[in-house]
């Protein structure tokens, strides 16, 4: 059975889904990113619970394979940019079965065509900060998928309240939302302990100047220039190397003196990051939802320096569990200054930023997908 005559198969009983770029076929693995972690385990659950997971992403040609338990099905052309989101749209949904279970990662992925009674779920605001043109795109595709989704799920209460704005008629948004906040995907097995040595920062992200990336870098460099003595641990990549270039330069002494380190990590590595860390760095400037490096470092204790975007202030509270300022290198700098001269109130912020990882566990987020998909009918021996 082909690709194509493989999706057309589909029925109540299997779990898709549709993502653009889920799986590294060169490693064999999950790629690395918060939208993979939280699709990686919303398809273990499915598969405890009687159904069966496919996975669909963007591939240079038909093909089909085997990994971490899901099948999965890569439908062409590789790259969606221009007109060819649009070819690839249609061509999934000129094969994929209106019978199957779909969801969606984010809207843009089920416009123009889609599943009816498919479920989006939506990573927060991607539009902010982007040209007239996206954003009138985004917003004319969230407001398509409300007409015939069964459930937008939010990671973050931003995401509605910003779609809101533009509706006239709310009723489709307030039937359509669930609102599934994250949960910390990397957490220790017992109560994290406090590190010894010298103080070490932490930034755990994808780089790019939406997540902050030279924030992070130029805000190091300030304090160090002040005379700070701090370690800063930077883990991440993107996707040409560009930022790595761009924090080898700022940060070259430090970099050869070990004071920094630029690295990255897998999904089951990147705890030994904040095992050693004692604060971390949240400095985002656009498209942010419920962080999962922020739920991450309340986790294993971290107080968190986060800027107010998207999601941020669903998690952090100001002088409770971290410090929230706005995404400007002064602010970040002077946030950040304060709680590397103060060990005792980082000690009083971890208390809270443990806290918070608690209200925001794995057994709460399964517990309200499980609903959620139940109350859909998806969940085998489940009624609607």
């Amino acid at each position: 059975m082909n690709p194509q005559e493989f999706l057309s198969s589909l029925g109540p009983k299997d779990l898709v889904l549709v993502g653009e770029h889920l799986w590294e076929g060169e490693a064999g693995a999950w790629r690395v990113g918060g939208e993979q972690r939280l699709f990686q385990a919303l398809a273990g659950l499915a598969r405890r619970n009687g159904l069966q997971v496919v996975a669909v992403q963007p591939h240079p040609s038909w093909e089909s394979w085997d990994g971490d338990g899901i099948r999965w099905v890569g439908v062409p052309p590789g790259r969606r940019s221009g007109w060819r989101r649009w070819l690839w749209n249609r061509r999934l949904h000129a094969h994929l079965s209106p019978l199957a279970r779909v969801v969606y990662s984010y809207a843009e992925l089920a416009h123009p065509k889609r599943v009816p009674g498919a479920v989006i779920w939506q990573h927060g605001v991607a539009w902010d900060g982007r040209s007239p043109e996206r954003q009138w795109r985004s917003r004319r595709q969230n407001k398509a998928v409300l007409a015939d989704c069964a459930a937008i799920v939010c990671v973050d209460t931003n995401f509605p309240n910003v779609l809101a704005s533009s509706l006239r008629h709310l009723e489709p948004l307030h039937r359509a939302c669930v609102y599934i906040p994250n949960f910390p995907t990397v957490a220790p097995a017992g109560v994290p302990a406090v590190p010894e040595g010298p103080t070490r920062v932490v930034y755990v992200r994808r780089f790019g100047a939406g997540r902050g990336t030279d924030l992070m870098a130029d805000a190091a460099r300030m304090l160090w220039d002040q005379g700070l003595d701090f370690e800063l641990d930077m883990v991440g990549y993107s996707e040409r190397g560009l930022e790595e270039a761009m924090i080898r330069e700022r940060l070259a002494p430090e970099l050869g003196s070990g004071r920094a380190t630029l690295r990255k990590l897998g999904f089951d590595q990147v705890h030994e990051a904040y095992e050693r860390a004692h604060i971390a760095v949240v400095p985002t400037r656009q498209g942010e939802g419920t962080s999962l490096a922020c739920l991450e470092a309340f986790a294993f204790g971290l107080p968190v320096v986060a800027t107010w975007i998207g999601g941020l202030p669903d998690l952090v509270q100001d002088g409770l569990n971290g410090r929230l300022v706005a995404p400007r290198l002064a602010d970040v700098a002077a946030a950040l200054a304060e709680l590397i001269r103060d060990p005792a109130g980082r000690l009083r912020l971890r208390e809270g930023a443990l806290e918070s990882a608690r209200r925001f566990s794995r057994e709460r987020w399964e517990a309200q997908v499980l609903g959620c998909l139940s109350g859909l009918g998806w969940i085998p021996g489940s009624t609607r």
